[in-house]
């Protein structure tokens, strides 16, 4: 499915993928379901009312059992943590802090149980980018992109686990929108 490409040591570039193997991802209508005190909500958008140095976290209700995508658009900001979580109750903190969250941080990194260290994946993202979270239950996988720039696998994990959206910001006057699927008529 994915077509290899040789690069140069050290330069982290989108994969090439067999588009059609993207077919098996159903766009997933979700909504915010639990949220920081410090996270305004306004419909699908959320804004960051303060700073206080630490994260603050959203998450959505349950993902689907199958293999699903959903998407987080940010409005404004550069320090955000996007992915998924097996909890929810982490809502003053970064939801990848703690071992079951699984985050794409906007400063081209990964997070999983640290709040400062993580290996580095795909690119940064920040005001006006779209972050889509792929979500693989079959091959037990998620993956991120970057206005539709696809990366490479980011985390296993177990298709048979419950799993929630969750996204994290940092700093004050930050905005993020989840992106719902169009209505089919």
């Amino acid at each position: 499915m994915i077509n290899e490409i040789l690069y140069p040591p050290g330069v982290q570039v989108p994969v090439t993928y067999d588009y059609s193997y993207l077919n098996k991802f159903t766009d997933t209508y979700l909504d915010w379901k639990n949220w920081s005190i410090d996270l305004e909500r306004d419909f699908q958008r959320l804004k960051c009312r303060t700073s206080l140095n630490s994260f603050k976290s959203v998450f959505t209700d349950s993902l689907p059992r199958y293999s699903c995508k959903f998407s987080i658009r940010i409005l404004r900001g550069s320090n955000f943590k996007i992915g998924i979580s097996e909890s929810t109750n982490c809502c003053e903190n970064a939801f990848s802090d703690l071992p079951g969250g699984m985050a794409f941080y906007s400063m081209a990194q990964l997070r999983n149980g640290s709040a400062s260290q993580g290996k580095h994946y795909g690119t940064p993202y920040r005001a006006n980018d779209l972050v889509t979270v792929y979500v693989d239950r079959q091959l037990g996988c998620v993956f991120f992109a970057v206005n539709d720039a696809m990366f490479e696998k980011a985390f296993e994990i177990d298709g048979d686990r419950d799993y929630y959206g969750a996204v994290a910001c940092l700093t004050k006057g930050e905005w993020f929108e989840m992106v719902q699927p169009e209505m089919e008529d």
